[in-house]
């Protein structure tokens, strides 16, 4: 024999020697599942071969093991990738069974087969991925509740007189334009989401998600008849009042109404586990502690624009712009409870979780008007109508806020890499300034067209602010890497 082929047979030797310290360490927690040459034969521990007494007495109740490796060809074993099947133990000299049933681990990403502690091949047993990187993208159907605002734009049968016409409370008015509801429709968005899995028991997320841009308008012309108006409380006289847009034989215009609406958050969170279900051959949950920091962000911006050309006056043009614009930054830290249950190759998550923190609310009021004769230059003074020099400004303050969530997502595995999910969102915020609540239609009308202020300031500015809630359903998947 050479030389070499003497040292190649040592080598072997002492690595056949390392494997079987290795195997008889681990007991039957760690085993090479494989078909026997023959009953009893010496191939390795078998479901068939075990004796009662060579099993930890909670195994017995829930037997399912960890295969180090694949077992030789047999009907009884399955290539699904998600392998639910099991086959009857047979009786051995000691009369286990096996509980009835022997099942192979499902597969890597390990909902069964492991505990919570983690443990047995890769290190993220149980409850981990095959990978500890995922990450997660999904279309989101959701509604936002709606803006408020005073009302805005007026009319009044034909026939009215000039001083009545388009006034709130006048006989025959009433109201084009204005009042709860503004982009309130559905809206299109998506969240990504990416994760890692520190071990079985943590993992950190990070998230953002937005939607598509709202906007909701409103458009009228006339040249007399309909009357067009916009309403407003004259400080002057204490009373009811309206600027006219168009009126019969005095004046012909158009107004425009819109406002635009934007809304995104982001945010990164770590789940610790509290508890768990060891090993078990169809249903498996756990919970989850959640902690972390969230940002959301509601942005609006509310215009009012209106042209009219006076017949008393051919040819001269007047514009009236305001302005009302608002942000809402929220920044907190966010803690809840998680809990996601498994069965076969179904899952669902349910995750109610609160963030406490605060909101940074900006506020910015700005308005002009412009004087164009016929033939003219135009000239542009500082103010519109409901943006008057005494409440044109930006304003910012902070307020406390909570901002709850509740989220549910049904999940069904497609491979063990892919999960496909549909899901349910419900988020609370609970204060916001919004743009059409910060409207104050108590006008002195002297500021109008550059004027002086003469008696009482007005509109003035006070931040007001609601409520908001945000729902809707995503439809996604979920990558394993």
């Amino acid at each position: 024999m050479s030389s070499r082929l003497r040292a190649g047979l040592a080598a072997l030797t002492i690595w056949a020697s390392c494997c079987a310290t290795i195997v008889s360490a681990q007991g039957p927690e760690l085993f090479v599942a494989q078909q026997p040459s023959s009953p009893g034969g010496p191939t390795g521990r078998t479901p068939q071969s075990q004796t009662d007494d060579d099993w930890p007495a909670e195994n017995r109740q829930a037997p399912v093991r960890q295969a180090a490796l694949a077992p030789t060809a047999d009907p009884n074993f399955s290539d699904d990738p998600i392998d639910d099947t099991s086959y009857a133990g047979q009786p051995d000299a000691g009369g286990y069974t096996g509980g009835g049933s022997y099942q192979l681990p499902r597969f890597d990403n390990g909902w069964c087969g492991f505990g919570c502690d983690g443990g047995g091949p890769g290190g993220f047993g149980g409850w981990g991925p095959r990978s500890p990187i995922y990450v997660r993208a999904e279309y989101l159907a959701w509604w936002l509740k709606g803006d408020t605002t005073p009302p805005l734009v007026t009319t009044s049968p034909n026939g009215t007189v000039a001083t009545e016409a388009g006034v709130l409370g006048a006989p025959g008015a009433s109201v084009l334009y204005g009042g709860s509801g503004m982009n309130s429709a559905m809206r299109s968005g998506a969240r990504l989401v990416a994760g890692w899995w520190l071990d079985p028991s943590a993992r950190i997320e990070v998230e953002f998600f937005g939607l598509g841009n709202a906007q909701t308008s409103f458009n009228e012309s006339s040249t007399g008849n309909p009357i067009l108006a916009r309403p407003f409380f004259n400080l002057q006289t204490g009373a009811q009042d309206s600027n006219l847009i168009a009126f019969p034989t005095t004046t012909q215009g158009s107004i425009q109404v819109m406002e635009r609406s934007s809304f995104m958050g982001a945010g990164i969170h770590a789940t610790q586990n509290l508890s768990c279900t060891q090993c078990c051959p169809d249903r498996q949950f756990r919970w989850d502690f959640i902690y972390g920091f969230r940002y959301l962000r509601l942005a609006e911006n509310l215009t009012i624009n209106s042209s009219l050309t006076s017949t008393v006056s051919p040819g001269t043009v007047f514009t009236t712009f305001d302005g009302f614009k608002t942000a809402n930054n929220f920044y907190g830290a966010d803690l809840g409870l998680m809990r996601e249950k498994r069965s076969s190759r179904w899952s669902l998550t349910t995750i109610g979780r609160i963030a406490l923190g605060f909101t940074s609310q900006v506020a910015t009021v700005s308005g002009n008007s412009t004087t164009t004769p016929a033939g003219g230059s135009t000239s542009t003074s500082n103010g519109g109508l409901l943006a008057l020099p005494s409440n044109i400004g930006t304003y910012h303050r902070d307020a406390f806020t909570y901002v709850p969530q509740l989220e549910l997502k049904l999940g069904y595995y497609v491979t063990q890499n892919l999960r496909l999910t549909v899901g349910y969102d419900l988020i609370y915020w609970s204060r916001v300034a919004r743009p059409g609540e910060q409207i104050n239609t108590s006008v002195n009308t002297s500021q109008t067209g550059g004027g002086t202020l003469t008696g009482p300031a007005g509109p003035l500015f006070t931040f007001h602010e609601s409520d908001l809630w945000i729902q809707g359903v995503s439809v996604g998947g979920e990558l394993v890497f």
